[in-house]
């Protein structure tokens, strides 16, 4: 008399386990209800969401008040145009940030003898030598959330990094 081979029928008794949890049957939904319209969330282990639901909002502490970064020490929105008003001790005398939709992030600064240009996309960061750091934790095309901090990437030279490209231009 033949016996199967234990490890042959725990790999069929798995496989026949997984065949139902892969098939894409009937979710028990009328045809036109729309409770079928919904898309897997693949990053919530396949929950349903809606096609039509909107990213969440973007959120910085300091919200759209530029003058808390005169200390290169806040986190703000930026969906337009805003002078950030840096203290004189980073040697910044002009300190422009411009949002673009979808995901590009302007910064205009100068120096006393100097005009600068960044243009980041995607997240990135904007270091200056002159001991500023702005983050750009993240974007999309509503805004830009901005972290400036008191810190020097490179006592030097101005450093820029971006996900989707960087440019960056000195005048004078």
């Amino acid at each position: 008399m033949r016996h199967a081979h234990p490890l042959r029928c725990g790999l069929l008794l798995a496989a026949a386990l997984l065949v139902p949890a892969c098939s894409s049957g009937d979710t028990g939904s009328e045809a036109g209800d729309g409770a079928g319209d919904a898309a897997p969330d693949r990053s919530t282990g396949g929950t349903p969401r809606a096609e039509t639901s909107a990213l969440p909002a973007l959120r910085a502490a300091d919200g759209s008040d530029v003058s808390a970064c005169r200390e290169a020490d806040c986190e703000i929105l930026v969906d337009g145009t805003a002078d950030v008003p840096l203290a004189s001790r980073f040697g910044v005398t002009d300190f422009q940030v411009t949002y673009e939709k979808p995901n590009k992030v302007t910064f205009d600064y100068a120096r006393p003898e100097t005009r600068h240009v960044a243009e980041i996309k995607g997240t990135g960061f904007l270091g200056l030598a002159d001991g500023v750091k702005v983050t750009i934790k993240d974007v999309d095309d509503t805004g830009a959330v901005l972290r400036f901090a008191p810190e020097t990437v490179d006592p030097a030279n101005d450093q820029a990094g971006g996900s989707h490209g960087v440019y960056l231009h000195t005048e004078g």
